[in-house]
């Protein structure tokens, strides 16, 4: 089966170029609540030390004990993202975002209320920034090992699964996403089953609610863009219910395209 034309980023409306160098980007408009902001970064070697120079003397030393060229760039562009993000909410630079690293490898920002979350796959990294409980993933749409499907389906969720308009890979491609940024909201990952978060996918409009176990429910925005799928979970705060229906994203940024 082919996957639809769907929620693409030429579907969207790119309204200015922001930034330059490295943090260039496209804005473009998403129904998300209005504190998320969401950037795309694809790796250029043009701007190898700039993203080198936003990072920590810790962040150096870490990438340092990297080995692999491709982890390596992955590691300094979602450093890279988070820092650019949070310096445009926090009037700073990016090299002066106080981030550092949790216990569970996620980065974090202490004494403030903003939250970050980052991603990568191949050259590209993502990340979103807002304060709530969030979480991003980015997968490329591709066949994963057979069988996938069992481990992390629901099993409320088998006929929802296979009414997908999607081809077989796809659709296992599509609910992993969105179940990685669902745990990665909760600082879990894939620590946790993916089995025990039970999905409802409204597919034409890209959402998703994801519901878990003790918790309370996550929104889960989603899009299809160059082969791969991204996904943003999010909580709505108790003070946030009058805002958030129909709120328009300040900027999701696809950079260097």
């Amino acid at each position: 089966m082919m996957r639809p034309e769907h929620r693409t980023a030429s579907d969207a409306i790119f309204r200015e170029v922001a930034g330059a160098g490295w943090m260039r980007a496209d804005l473009v408009h998403a129904d998300l609540p209005s504190d998320l902001s969401i950037r795309w970064l694809t790796y250029d070697p043009e701007f190898r030390d700039a993203y080198r120079a936003v990072l920590s003397p810790q962040e150096l030393q870490r990438l340092s004990a990297i080995t692999h060229p491709r982890q390596r760039k992955s590691f300094v562009l979602g450093r890279a993202v988070a820092r650019s993000l949070l310096g445009e909410r926090l009037g700073l630079a990016p090299h002066q975002v106080q981030l550092r690293r949790a216990e569970d490898g996620a980065p974090i920002l202490e004494r403030t209320r903003w939250q970050v979350s980052i991603a990568h796959s191949g050259a590209h990294a993502v990340g979103v920034v807002g304060q709530r409980t969030l979480g991003i993933d980015l997968e490329r749409i591709q066949p994963r090992r057979e069988g996938l499907e069992k481990r992390i389906l629901h099993e409320e969720e088998w006929a929802d699964f296979e009414a997908l308009p999607l081809d077989h890979a796809a659709r296992v491609m599509l609910i992993w996403t969105l179940k990685e940024a669902t745990l990665k909201a909760i600082r879990m990952g894939f620590r946790h089953a993916a089995s025990a978060v039970r999905l409802e996918v409204d597919y034409p409009a890209g959402r998703a609610t994801a519901q878990l176990p003790g918790r309370p429910s996550l929104q889960v925005w989603f899009m299809e863009h160059k082969g791969y799928y991204l996904a943003v979970a999010y909580a709505y705060p108790q003070d946030d219910s009058a805002r958030h229906a129909g709120r328009i994203a300040r900027g999701i940024s696809w950079g260097h395209r």
